[in-house]
This record gives structure tokens, sequence and C-alpha cells, in this order.
């Protein structure tokens, strides 16, 4: 709606002319854990707010942009890995030969994931996770969840989140055992 002075001018296209009528609107999907994410949602707003938020912008004003540009391609890098092994979950064939030519790439001409060698050589980065896995597998996605720090979710790509950041933590643990 348009505000003119003190009245209000409705949109020539209204929400009832424009959504169809059969449209489920978000409200009305049931929510059974609505308490715990409405707490978790006012937790992730003032970390977001008071903690995140801060320290990313005194991270971008201390880091160069390069730096930046490296660091967030080592983590894609890394998380490649995961990749890797849920593409192979899924029998997917073409995403694994891409990612693993990926890996192989980067972690070596790319120094450690540093610089992203492979897009520029026409291997684009595959994204996949356990929570795709596990859908791929028939498991529905489950409630509404919101998680501590990480947003918005759902069950099946909660308990995929947790997968795939334990299979990173194990793969970086095994790395720094080797060097």
């Amino acid at each position: 709606p348009v505000q003119i002075g003190d009245t209000i001018k409705e949109p020539v296209f209204s929400a009832e002319r424009i959504v169809a009528e059969d449209t489920d609107y978000v409200e009305t999907f049931p929510d059974p854990w609505e308490g715990f994410n409405r707490t978790m949602y006012r937790f992730n707003y003032r970390f977001d707010k008071y903690v995140f938020l801060p320290a990313v912008s005194a991270y971008q004003a201390v880091m160069p942009d390069f730096a930046e540009k490296g660091v967030h391609n080592f983590f894609n890098n890394i998380r490649d890995i995961t990749t890797l092994i849920n593409s192979a979950l899924q029998l997917s064939a073409e995403k694994s030969f891409i990612t693993t030519g990926r890996l192989m790439v980067n972690t070596t001409v790319g120094l450690l994931g540093l610089i992203d060698v492979a897009s520029s050589i026409d291997l684009p980065r595959q994204l996949e996770d356990f929570g795709q896995t596990l859908g791929y597998y028939g498991v529905g996605t489950g409630p509404y969840l919101v998680l501590p720090i990480l947003g918005p979710s759902s069950v099946r790509d909660g308990i995929g989140t947790g997968v795939d950041a334990a299979i990173s933590t194990v793969w970086v643990t095994w790395v720094v055992d080797k060097v």
C-alpha cells in the first residue's frame, strides 16, 4: 500500500488477486517446537547483533580482500570433501568425478585450496550435503527447527549439518596429524 497523507491507498494488485486460492501460507504449517524455535530465534538475533556482526566487521576491517578470498576458498575446499562423500553416497558419478578433480587441483596447484584454480579450468563447484543424501534415500524433512547460531532448518537438514561438520572435523584432524 501507498500512504498519501493520512490516507492509505490499497495496491492495484492485492494478494488476493495474485496468489492462488489453494496456496498454503507459512503460518498454516504446524510448528510443534514453536516455543523452542522462538527462543532460538531470539538467541540468534542477539548473537548476530552483539557478537557475530561486530566480529565480521572487525575481520573485514583488518583482513585485506585477497586474504579474505583465500580463507573463503580454503574453507570451500574443505567443504568439497563432504560434497564428494555425499555425491558418492547419492550414487552421482558425475558430481563425484568433478568434485574429486576440484579437490586434487585446488589442494595441489591451488595451495591447499587458498586459490580456486578448479573453477577457472571449468570444474564448477558442486554442492551436496548429508541432508540432501538423507532426502535422496527418502527421509522426510521433519518439522521446522531453528538451530542455535546456524539458524532456520529442518530436522533432516539439522542432522545433515551435524554429520557434515563431523566429517570435516575428522578430515582436518587427520590431515593435521599427518603433517
